[in-house]
């Protein structure tokens, strides 16, 4: 796995936080953005589920956490004449 360099970012003030402090806003109030030095997309074939991506966010891959779901599938149906699409 490529090693990212990540931290929080204030949106409002530009105030920078370590990745694994437990922070969920910036003192001023201000939204924090994940920024990393590297961005990587790895999507990972032996997962399913948004877990297949665990690779591309500053999560530790031991704390992955799922309830089974999973790729759910697109059915499609025709409603008054209308292609609907419906996620389950």
């Amino acid at each position: 796995m490529t090693e990212r360099k990540c931290k929080l970012k204030c949106q409002a003030c530009g105030s920078e936080y370590e990745i694994q402090e437990p922070v969920w806003r910036c003192g001023c109030g201000g939204v924090l953005d994940i920024v990393c030095k590297h961005q990587v997309f790895e999507p990972d074939p032996e997962r399913r589920g948004v877990w297949r991506y665990h690779r591309s966010v500053p999560v530790d891959s031991g704390t992955l956490i799922s309830l089974g779901e999973g790729g759910t599938p697109v059915l499609e149906k025709e409603v008054r004449g209308l292609r609907v699409f419906f996620k389950l």
